[in-house]
């Protein structure tokens, strides 16, 4: 099956290299091309299901034959969810990732990894989705994902997804589950940086820094000064008065805890104090990390800082907006493989529109937009 030229040849490759799982192709009634990408299309307008996916690629059968040949009878939502349940997700995964890589160019700077679950993916008998996420802030594309087991954790799926991404020189950060040696020997071996949050899953370590900073941040008078940089920042708006500080300090052999880390320089500790200028309630959180980052300027502790903060991004801008405006959290496929490449087209969708820079607004009104006007996802889908 072929498509027309409004298809950008580098989507086109990606599609055409997934391998259709069925295994009696003279009976296939729907190749495989034409359900990626008429799901791909629907999930772009708006469409959170395959019931809705089915409904709409009915609805713009006419407009899909510009770009593709199309059946005779359109597939149904049973129909999407079969053969989807069918692919072998970790292969369309490595296939996305290649294409990010085409779409974003060169990944560089901080690259947050998180979780997060597909709730409503979960019955008495099914544990709830769970899947490791890859942001790049710089780039603002999610670069991969990957599959949480049922019967594991974060800790093991996370060098799995390490070692699927090109990360050379990029600096990785991860919230405190992910602070594990073994994990950090994993970003390491790829050729990257980490920052590590340290909480009290490190329970050692975790004292450790508490009572290191504390000392480098009121050194008793009788102790020497220990060498550090020091960053603060303060922001006021919105009726809201926000400081925040960092300390940083290099690796030191009198703490025991430290030893077993890979290519580890540095220490650091990140204060954020809040002040609500209206009600004057104010809230104070200290935040302890490693990392192979070697600091010795307040311009690299203020880098490192700035990338600490925008670790969140993974969850302002990945995970908010795929279940607020993409109804992620409410979706109930969990047949095979249906519900993981479901969320994959959802990131798939997200990152064009991230990628394509005419419209400023966010992805749901991108999509409202694109379901009324062909034109404008046209040049979304040209975009690279």
């Amino acid at each position: 099956m072929s498509m027309t030229d409004q298809v950008p040849e580098s989507l086109q490759h990606f599609l055409f290299s997934i391998e259709d799982p069925r295994t009696n192709t003279w009976l296939v009634r729907y190749p495989l091309e034409f359900l990626l990408l008429s799901a791909l299309l629907a999930v772009m307008c708006g469409a959170d299901s395959f019931f809705q996916i089915a409904l709409w690629t009915r609805s713009q059968r006419r407009w899909l034959e510009t770009l593709i040949e199309v059946p005779e009878q359109t597939p149904s939502h049973d129909t999407y969810s079969r053969v989807f349940a069918l692919l072998d997700a970790s292969v369309l995964e490595s296939a996305f990732s290649t294409w990010t890589r085409v779409l974003a160019g060169k990944v560089k700077g901080f690259v947050a990894l998180d979780g997060k679950t597909v709730r409503a993916s979960r019955d008495d008998e099914t544990p709830a989705l769970h899947l490791l996420n890859a942001w790049a802030s710089e780039n603002a594309m999610i670069l991969g994902q990957m599959r949480v087991e049922d019967h594991e954790n974060e800790i093991v799926g996370l060098p799995r997804l390490i070692q699927a991404l090109d990360l050379e020189e990029c600096t990785i950060t991860i919230d405190a589950m992910g602070c594990q040696v073994d994990i950090a020997q994993a970003i390491v071996d790829q050729g990257a940086d980490y920052v590590l949050r340290v909480k009290a899953n490190q329970k050692q370590l975790h004292l450790d820094l508490i009572d290191l900073f504390d000392t480098l941040r009121d050194p008793p008078a009788q102790d020497q000064h220990i060498p550090h940089v020091f960053w603060e920042h303060v922001d006021k708006g919105h009726g809201r008065l926000e400081i925040r500080r960092a300390w940083a300090t290099s690796r030191r052999d009198d703490i025991a805890s430290l030893e077993r880390w890979p290519e580890l320089e540095s220490v650091v500790l990140v204060e954020s104090l809040r002040e609500n200028l209206t009600t004057g309630e104010q809230t104070r959180q200290l935040k302890y990390f490693i990392s192979s980052h070697r600091v010795k300027t307040q311009e690299q502790l203020e880098e490192l800082a700035r990338g600490i903060r925008q670790h969140w991004g993974v969850e302002n801008k990945v995970h908010w907006v795929l279940d607020v405006q993409m109804n992620e959290d409410r979706s109930t496929s969990r047949r095979g493989s249906s519900g993981q490449i479901l969320s994959l087209w959802r990131k798939l969708a997200l990152n064009m529109y991230r990628n394509h820079k005419e419209e400023t607004a966010g992805a749901k009104a991108k999509m409202m937009l694109a379901a009324n006007d062909k034109d404008y996802l046209l040049r979304v889908l040209a975009s690279e």
